[in-house]
This record gives C-alpha cells, structure tokens and sequence, in this order.
C-alpha cells in the first residue's frame, strides 16, 4: 500500500513539475514574442524568429503552440489583457469616476511608452477577429462602472469604438501637440459623458 501511495506521489510531483516548466517556458516565449513586436511588425513575429531570439527549438515552440501562429497572437493578446488588468486592479481607486479616468489614463501611458507594440497587438486583434477585441474583455468592467456611475446604459460597441479609433491615432501620431490634442478631446468626451 506504503508503495502505491509513494509512486502516486512520484507521478503527481512530476507532473507538477513538468506543469510548472511548461508554464515557464510558455511565459518566456510570450515576453520574447512581445520583445519582437515592440521592436518591429508583427509580421517579423514567426516561430522562425521567435526560436532565433530565444532559447527553444521551434520544435518546443511548435508544441506550445500546437503549429498555429494565430494560437501565439491569441496568448500574446491574453497576456496584454491580464497584464492590464492587473496593473489597473492594483490602482486600488474605489471612486468610479475615478476609476474610470484612470484606466484610459494607464492605457494612454501604455501607448506612449510602447506605440510600437501597441500597434502591432492592435493589427493582430483586427486580424484574428475582425475587431480590436482587446478591449471587449478590459473594457467590459470599465463600461460597467460606468453605467454606475452615470446611472446611463453605455453602448459598449459605441464606446469601444471610439477608443479603438482614438488610441491607435495616438499610436500612429508622433507629435506631441497632436497627441495632447487626441488625449484632451477623448477626455473631454469621455468627462460630459460622466456627468
């Protein structure tokens, strides 16, 4: 009996184990495949490229993947979303007003410190779905805040849309004085929207 118990526990120490490196792995050909898109177009965003920038075979990187690129731009768009999210939860604002003006604040900061990668997570979203729906899911807890807060029903494809037009021009345009423009009118529209 002690014997089976033991193996048992051998079996399930290993599969955490092996659970735990694929996880790791997984984790590290995302943050290479965000290095590549930060730095160039998505379309340089290969298993080819991505097995040169790394340290894994295209074998490994076939498997993580099971041979389908779109799988690698969906967890590499997964991983934007969470990444977001968390940053915005850890905020802590309990104001929704607040809450929500910090949210497209953080978002804007993001494109400016990475228009690169902004656009190319941007172009990826469109073309696995025909929409940018990076936002359907981050924005989807925003909007309902917002509807608090408003006591008004927000038109989430409305909404969505106008932001998705507002920050790629933010990510396309390399003038300060357009993008302080882009950013005060978005935050003008989005303040008479609240009130």
């Amino acid at each position: 009996m002690f014997e089976i118990l033991f193996k048992k526990f051998i079996m399930d120490k290993r599969k955490t184990v092996g659970t735990e490196k694929f996880n790791l792995v997984h984790r590290e050909l995302i943050s290479k495949s965000k290095q590549i898109l930060a730095s160039s177009s998505f379309l340089d965003l290969t298993f080819q490229n991505l097995s040169k920038s790394s340290d894994y075979s295209k074998t490994t990187i076939y498997y993580h993947f099971n041979s389908d690129i779109n799988l690698l731009y969906h967890d590499v768009l997964k991983s934007f979303r969470i990444e977001i999210s968390k940053n915005i939860e850890e905020m802590n604002i309990k104001d929704s007003k607040q809450y929500i003006f910090s949210i497209y604040e953080y978002i804007f900061d993001y494109i400016e410190f990475n228009p690169n990668l902004y656009k190319n997570l941007f172009l990826i979203a469109v073309l696995l779905t025909g929409t940018n729906y990076i936002g359907r899911d981050l924005l989807t807890p925003l909007l309902e805040k917002l509807t608090i807060a408003t006591n008004k029903k927000v038109n989430f494809k409305e909404h969505w849309s106008r932001f998705s037009a507002v920050s790629i021009q933010y990510a396309l345009t390399d003038d300060m004085k357009i993008k302080q423009k882009i950013k005060a009118e978005f935050f003008k529209k989005l303040n008479s929207t609240l009130t």
